[in-house]
């Protein structure tokens, strides 16, 4: 069974450009080093099957370091109260779906 995680389009043009090297999520799914498919929330359908890297826990982290990393990772700031980063992801390589 593969997994699939939601994305935006300009996500996944970010992840295809090489700009997007991490997920971050607020739920951990043990998929490390096995491959992750991500839909397009724009067409419904999976456009990148992504192999996941490591899983780091975040949940570690103070308030305000949770804020520098979605800084980082370009979450709009109208969503970050919404948004709680609980688990980075890293995308150690992608395969991108026609």
């Amino acid at each position: 069974m593969m997994h699939c995680f939601n994305a935006s389009s300009d996500v996944i043009k970010r992840i295809k450009a090489g700009t997007k090297r991490n997920a971050l999520k607020d739920f951990f799914v043990p998929v490390e080093g096995r491959r992750v498919g991500i839909m397009d929330n724009d067409t419904g359908r999976i456009s990148l099957v992504i192999k996941v890297g490591k899983i780091l826990d975040l949940t570690i982290l103070s308030q305000e370091d949770k804020d520098i990393i979605m800084e980082e990772e370009k979450i709009p700031v109208e969503l970050r109260p919404y948004f709680s980063p609980n688990f980075l992801y890293t995308i150690e390589s992608f395969e991108t779906i026609q």
